[in-house]
C-alpha cells in the first residue's frame, strides 16, 4: 500500500499543490490518515471503527497523582469517564465524551477508535497537571495505560450546558515563548511549556534519519557531536538538507519549501500525545509525524529535490519500496513489534508481480498496488543477488537514470535482457518456495 497525496505548500509565492494523486489502498485494516507529507508521500492509518459497546459503570479508577479538590469535581468525573471508555472500548461512552468545534478531528478521534486497554497493577490514569484557561474551558496532562505503555497527552475540555467534554486544543495553553535547540540534523523549534516532552521525540527522528542513510548507504564522515537538550548527540552522517522541525503546530505540513532549506511544522507532543517508554511516536499511530519524515528524506536522497516535474515520476515505485524498507529496518533494529506496522504490503502470492516495465513507468497496464509490490520485490531480489549497497545505488539511480534499462545498468552493471532472465528464475524460486 502506498499514500493517497494532498500536498500544499506555503511560501512567498503563496500556496501551490506540489501533488495530488491516489496510489493504492491496503485491502484489509488499514486506510489512509490523512498526513500531508512529501510528494508522493503522504501516508496514514485509519483504525476500523468498532461497534458501539453496551454501556456499562465506569470501574472505579484510583485517585490521580493531581489533587481533585483543585479542579471542579465534574471536570475530574468528566476525565474519568473519558479515561473509562478507551480502556474498555467503549465507542459510544467515548463519542458522548466529545464536543469538538472541528468535526474533522472529532471525526477522525472516532475512526481511529480501539480499546486502548486496563493495567492490572497500575492506576488507569494520572493527572500530571491540570489548569483552568477560562470558567468554561480547561487542560489537562493526563497519563494513561495504552496497550502495554503510558500514553502521555494534553487534553482539553468546554464546559457547556452543565457538562464538560473534551474538545479542541487551544494553543492559548502555550505562553507564546519558543525555544530552539540544534541535534546532529535537525534545528528543533519547540514551545516551552513542551520542553520535557522533545528530547525522545529528537531522538527518535534522529533515529529516522540514521536509519535513511543506512539504507541508502549514505557518505560517511567523522563523527560530529553537539550537546542539546541535556543530551550528547553524534552522529557520522552529514546533513544533506537544512531541515528546521518546528514542533508547535497542530498538524504535520511544511511551512517554508526549499530543496536546501525546509520547515517543517509537527504537531506538538501535547497534541498528538506521546508514549512514555520505547519511542514517543509509534509508527502506526495518527501522527504520523516519524513516518511523514522517513519519506520526506527518502525522496529527496532519492531524487536530490523535493520538486518534480510530475505526479508520477519516473521509478516512483522503487523510492515507495525503499521507503518501505526504511521503516521496516528501524522495526528490526529495535526488536520492538510496536514499533512499526507501516500500512503492510501483503500480497497473497509472488504471481501478483508485473511486468519489470511497471515499476519505472505507469504504461497503464498494472494498477498502482501491483506495480508497487513488484518494485517491493524487485529490492528484496537485488539485495540478495547483487547486495544493499547495488540496491541502493538502484533507487538513487532514479535521479539521472531515462528508462529502466538504464537505471539497471547504472545500479546493478547488468544489461536489461539479462538482468530480467535472473529475475524470472528469482521469482520462480520464491514460487516454488512459498517466499515473498
Amino acid at each position: 500500500m502506498s499514500p493517497d497525496l494532498e500536498w500544499h505548500v506555503d511560501d512567498v509565492g503563496g500556496e501551490e499543490t506540489i501533488v495530488s494523486r491516489q496510489p493504492p489502498r491496503r485491502p484489509r485494516r488499514w486506510g489512509l490518515l490523512g498526513l500531508i507529507i512529501a510528494l508522493g508521500v503522504g501516508l496514514g492509518v485509519v483504525y476500523s471503527s468498532l461497534p458501539d459497546s453496551p454501556r456499562t459503570p465506569p470501574t472505579p479508577t484510583p485517585p490521580p497523582t493531581a489533587t481533585p479538590s483543585a479542579i471542579p469535581l465534574d471536570l475530574y468525573q468528566a476525565i474519568e469517564q473519558e479515561a473509562d471508555a478507551l480502556a474498555r472500548g467503549d465507542r459510544a461512552a467515548f463519542r458522548q465524551s466529545l464536543d469538538f468545534r472541528s468535526f474533522d478531528q472529532q471525526r477522525q478521534l472516532l475512526d481511529q477508535f480501539k480499546p486502548w486497554g486496563r493495567p492490572v497493577d497500575q492506576p488507569l490514569f494520572t493527572l500530571n497537571d491540570v489548569g483552568l484557561l477560562a470558567d468554561d474551558l480547561a487542560w489537562a496532562d493526563v497519563s494513561q495505560y495504552r496497550d502495554g505503555d503510558r500514553f502521555r497527552q494534553t487534553r482539553f475540555y468546554r464546559l457547556r450546558q452543565g457538562q464538560w467534554r473534551r474538545t479542541d486544543f487551544d494553543p492559548s495553553f502555550w505562553s507564546g515563548g519558543a525555544e530552539t535547540a540544534d541535534s546532529p540534523h535537525f534545528r528543533v523549534v519547540y514551545a516551552r511549556e513542551d520542553r520535557e516532552l522533545i528530547a525522545p521525540i529528537v531522538a527518535q527522528l534522529e533515529d529516522v534519519f540514521e536509519q535513511v542513510c543506512l539504507t541508502f548507504d549514505c557518505d560517511v564522515v567523522a563523527e560530529v557531536c553537539a550537546d542539546a537538550l541535556e543530551r550528547r548527540w553524534c552522529s557520522s552522517f552529514p546533513r544533506f538538507v537544512s531541515l528546521t522541525l518546528d514542533m508547535r503546530g497542530l498538524e504535520f505540513e511544511f511551512q517554508n519549501f526549499q530543496d536546501t532549506a525546509m520547515v517543517l511544522t509537527m504537531p506538538s507532543p501535547r497534541v498528538t500525545g506521546v508514549y512514555e517508554q520505547n519511542a514517543p511516536y509509534r509508527y502506526n499511530d495518527d501522527s504520523g509525524t516519524a513516518v511523514g519524515l522517513a519519506w520526506i528524506l527518502t525522496w529527496r536522497l532519492a531524487y536530490g529535490s523535493l520538486t518534480v516535474a510530475n505526479a508520477m515520476p519516473d521509478g516512483e515505485p522503487l523510492v515507495w519500496a525503499m521507503a518501505l524498507r526504511v521503516l521496516r529496518e528501524l522495526q528490526q533494529r529495535h526488536g520492538d513489534p510496536d514499533l512499526i506496522d507501516p500500512f503492510e504490503f501483503d500480497p497473497r502470492s509472488v504471481e501478483d508481480a508485473v511486468e519489470l516495465e511497471a515499476v519505472w513507468q505507469d504504461l497503464g497496464q498494472a494498477d498502482s498496488q501491483a506495480r508497487l509490490y513488484t518494485a517491493h520485490l524487485l529490492l528484496n531480489f537485488v539485495t540478495e543477488a547483487f547486495g544493499d549497497k547495488t540496491t541502493a545505488k538502484l533507487v538513487k539511480s532514479v535521479r539521472t537514470a531515462t528508462s529502466l534499462a538504464e537505471a539497471i545498468e547504472t545500479g546493478t552493471g547488468e544489461e536489461l535482457e539479462d538482468f530480467r532472465e535472473q529475475w524470472q528464475v528469482w521469482l520462480k524460486q520464491q514460487t516454488e518456495t512459498g517466499g515473498s
